[in-house]
């Protein structure tokens, strides 16, 4: 099963509290309807909501926006402003009224929730707990991070500040979340969805007087019997964990350190360089130092100010000052209440060229954490920012200095290496420093590994500073002057050689079957510009040597590493090539193209021409035919180059008896497949072509028919070829063969009412849901988290406006949509039978803020093209189809294959 593992920090909830606190509104005033008469964001057709509100601001149900047209008819089965649900009728006691509002079919069901009373241990601790089913109860609402089963409602209003912690333990697979307002999900502040069958554990700040609202959910629409268990501890001043009213806690109650006896900042602004400062400090020298922030980059007063120098941060920052007190390495955690979050630590304030290191969050709402050595007196500047302008807000930092001790496998502060041991001889001493480097190293063939242990490996540390520059490997060391190592492995037996160097420069790393220069690398990798942590897989075979180059990127770029290397011997059948395969298709089953033994098997008719006929069988009113099979053993016999088929190719005959379309459909595949027809093998060109997925997995080719043809199943470049599955159907032309022909205003593939285009051709009114942001909610769910998820959408572009632009132009009518999936994947969305031929459609992960672009592409000559992006379960994306001129209908094809 796909599964998204995320647990909100409990500090957004205290940043927003003091937002709050302050007067301000978190979510803004009108909503995305607005005086402008924009039209609502949310279009359900059942009593399940994910609260989409929660997105980018604006007004939730409850609130509403202050303007915009929202006629409510209640059982229509349109979400309108003013409806909580709307299940398409006006029947009481399912769970929708006839009012359309929320009915409970049980305790707890609907907001506000059933109280949680807990005991009251002491002064400072209360505990409690509740058991229940979520069995009966209706599906209502949902969080970021899963939640489309049945759900109880819990409410707990505490008497103290401080946190709390719920345990979640279930028969069934659970979903935990809270919020702060019950029926509005840009409230929530904690979500936790890790594992099947483990308990999910919310830990979140509380202010005596503010209820908090417990949900227990399910995973894809999972449900049965849990318990919970609630824990809540008082807050004080002097515990080192920031909590609501605190700007920090640094676990003591001195003054004079930066954060004083009351846990308020002492020392500078946070705001300016050189920021706020903290001297943390321990009487017992090897314990830990901790302290904690609470902070508003809104409030910090200097955007795009400082920027780091890898990771970017356009955004306002805040900046704080850390000074030990011992050395040893630092740990520090950033937890933003705002997308797009960058935390970087620098040597000096307002310097980027002296950044140690820096992360960046790949989701909303993502903690991300660096560890950095650090020595005493030394100060170093965390910052908090962002890599959007437009993005700012609460956070929490959260800092640990933990003193130096040689042999943990950290490199602290003090130390020039620490390789997890007191061993001498192995490049690092006793007292970790680095030993000198063999004068083996410096030149070919190398420094030889032994390797040894279960399975096979060896690691050492080692230094470049002193040895000569003699190798280069321009495709990730291009600069001759850097200094270099050179090491040898010779494999006992076939298998895949892992290599790690961990660097305290910036590196690169690659491997050669010769020691040579100018021979071509087997592997070749520089994924940190700075110092990071370089890997290399390659397969080697039994009896041959290898050999390991650690070079610097600059010739500056030299200094101490770690290398550890280990061999795992050959299993066909686990998709990954290894030394002694010619193919490993994941499985030991025969007839794809690769032999149980991982051996390629013989082509077959499918690697001749005129090819292999597919068997058709008839399905509905036309035919189809499914094929299993693989590229990987096959010759190239014909290249497109519109669309990249430059790759080993399948080739199939298919006949067709009757005049229509062909559409031939790659469910699933390992590798970048391109989709062509055509006559004849060896021509250059194509009847028509498609690769709109830029990755590996699903692609899908639409063309005409009148008596048959050939069908190439291509890979986009050289080196793409492997396992695939087809699906071919031939239709007989008409409506719902997916081709525009005379007298039809669209064509989507299906006969469905409801979908933009009706079982006659003719163009739905869809009164306008996606006009605007926050679009038209499309949600792409099913019970099988292996298969893919589709759908086909049509929309009158000239019933709409021109409100949207996009990196690839669309100054015409335009459509939104929000989409949003249960499983992690590649959505591949593309547009065809758009009645313009200068169409665009675009991609964003915030509605309303073009600079979260993430795909754009232009429509050519009527024909179909797409993006294709990685998306995660339960997050929205939002897609825009645009055009440069007029334009009515236009058909949008969507697909998330996991």
């Amino acid at each position: 099963m796909s599964r998204m593992s995320r647990a909100a920090s409990a500090a957004l909830l205290v940043a927003a509290l003091v937002a709050c606190d302050a007067g301000e509104d978190p979510r803004g005033g009108g909503g995305f309807g607005g005086a402008d008469g924009g039209s609502t964001s949310s279009t359900s057709t059942s009593t399940f909501s994910t609260d989409s509100s929660a997105s980018s601001g604006g007004a939730s149900i409850e609130d509403g926006g202050a303007g915009g047209s929202d006629p409510m008819v209640c059982g229509d089965g349109t979400l309108s402003l003013r409806e909580e649900c709307d299940d398409g009728n006006v029947t009481d006691g399912d769970g929708c009224s006839a009012a359309c509002t929320f009915e409970s079919v049980g305790p707890g069901d609907v907001c506000p929730g059933e109280p949680i009373e807990l005991d009251a241990i002491d002064s400072a601790r209360r505990i409690g707990s509740v058991s229940g089913t979520t069995t009966m109860l209706a599906a209502q609402y949902g969080a970021t991070c899963g939640g489309s089963g049945a759900e109880r409602v819990y409410v707990y209003e505490p008497d103290v500040d401080g946190w709390l912690s719920a345990a979640v333990t279930a028969d069934f697979d659970v979903v935990a979340y809270a919020r702060t307002t019950c029926g509005d999900g840009a409230t929530e502040n904690a979500c936790s969805d890790v594992a099947l069958d483990g308990p999910e554990i919310l830990e979140l700040p509380v202010v005596s007087g503010e209820p908090v609202y417990l949900f227990v959910d399910g995973y894809a629409g999972d449900e049965g019997t849990f318990r919970v268990d609630v824990d809540v501890r008082e807050a004080h001043c002097g515990n080192g964990v920031a909590e609501p009213s605190e700007a920090c806690d640094d676990g003591n109650l001195l003054a004079g350190d930066g954060c004083s006896a009351t846990c308020g900042m002492e020392i500078g602004d946070a705001a300016a360089c050189p920021g706020a400062t903290l001297l943390p400090s321990s009487a017992d020298p090897s314990a830990p130092r901790h302290v904690g922030v609470l902070g508003d980059t809104s409030e910090a007063g200097l955007p795009s100010a400082l920027k780091s120098e890898a990771c970017g941060g356009s955004g306002a920052e805040a900046v704080h000052r850390l000074v030990p007190d011992v050395d040893g390495s630092l740990t520090v955690s950033l937890f933003a209440g705002y997308d797009d979050a960058v935390l970087y630590v620098q040597t000096s304030c307002d310097d980027a060229a002296v950044e140690r290191a820096c992360s960046k969050a790949t989701s909303p709402f993502e903690p991300i954490t660096l560890t950095i050595p650090v020595t005493a007196d030394d100060p170093v500047f965390v910052i908090a920012d962002s890599s959007m302008e437009a993005s700012a807000g609460p956070f929490a930092l959260d800092m640990t200095i933990t003193p130096a001790e040689c042999g943990n496998g950290n490199l602290d502060g003090g130390e020039t290496c620490d390789d997890g041991n007191l061993d001498e001889g192995d490049g690092c001493d006793t007292n970790c420093d680095a030993e000198s480097t063999p004068a083996a190293a410096d030149t070919c063939p190398g420094q030889a590994l032994v390797l040894s242990g279960s399975p096979p490996g060896a690691i050492l540390t080692a230094s470049t500073s002193g040895l000569g520059a003699d190798e280069q490997e321009p495709a990730c060391a291009a600069n001759p002057g850097a200094h270099d190592a050179v090491y040898s492995v010779s494999a006992p037996f076939d298998g895949l050689l892992s290599i790690v160097v961990d660097p305290q420069f910036a590196a690169a790393l690659y491997v050669r079957a010769s020691c040579d220069v100018g021979d071509d690398p087997i592997a070749c990798v520089d994924e940190h510009p700075s110092t990071g942590v370089e890997r290399a897989q390659v397969p080697v075979v039994a009896g041959s040597t290898y050999y390991v180059m650690v070079d610097g990127v600059d010739a500056s770029d030299n200094g101490t590493f770690e290398l550890a290397v280990e061999l795992t011997p050959s299993s066909c059948g686990n998709g990954v090539m290894e030394g002694g395969e010619a193919c490993d298709d994941g499985n030991v089953s025969l007839g794809d193209g690769c032999g149980a033994d991982c051996a390629f098997e013989p082509p077959g008719a499918a690697d001749g021409c005129p090819a292999a006929l597919l068997d058709f069988v008839p399905s509905g009113t036309g035919l189809m035919a499914t094929v299993v099979g693989s590229t990987a053993n096959l010759t190239n016999k014909k290249t497109v180059l519109e669309c990249g088929g430059e790759g080993p190719d399948a080739v199939y005959q298919f006949d067709a008896p009757f005049e229509g379309t062909i559409v031939a459909t790659v469910t699933s595949a390992s590798f970048d497949v391109t989709l062509s027809t055509g006559g004849s093998c060896g021509m250059t060109g194509s009847s028509s072509c498609f690769n709109s997925n830029h990755g590996a997995g699903y692609e899908m080719l639409r063309d005409t028919v009148e008596f048959g043809g050939l069908l190439f199943v291509d890979g986009a470049s050289a080196n793409d070829a492997g396992p695939f599955e087809l699906e071919v159907k031939l239709v007989p032309r008409g409506c719902g063969d997916g081709f525009l022909f005379d007298g039809e205003e669209c064509d989507d593939f299906g006969v469905d009412a409801g979908d933009g285009c009706s079982p006659t051709c003719t163009l739905e009114a869809n009164d306008a849901l996606n006009e605007t942001c926050m679009g038209e909610a499309i949600t792409l769910f099913g019970n099988d988290p292996a298969e893919a998820r589709t759908a086909f959408l049509t929309t009158d572009l000239s019933v709409l406006q021109d409100d949207e632009r996009g990196s690839c132009g669309g100054t015409g009518p335009d459509a939104v949509y929000r989409v949003t999936t249960d499983i992690a994947g590649t959505l591949t969305a593309s547009v065809f039978n758009a009645n313009t031929s200068d169409t665009r459609i675009y991609a964003r992960t915030s509605c309303i803020d073009p600079g979260t672009e993430i795909a754009c592409a232009e429509l050519e000559n009527y024909g179909v093209r797409g993006v294709s992006f990685p998306v995660l379960p339960y997050v929205p994306y939002y897609l825009i189809v645009d055009t440069n001129g007029d334009g009515t209908g236009a058909t949008l094809n969507l697909t998330v294959s996991p």
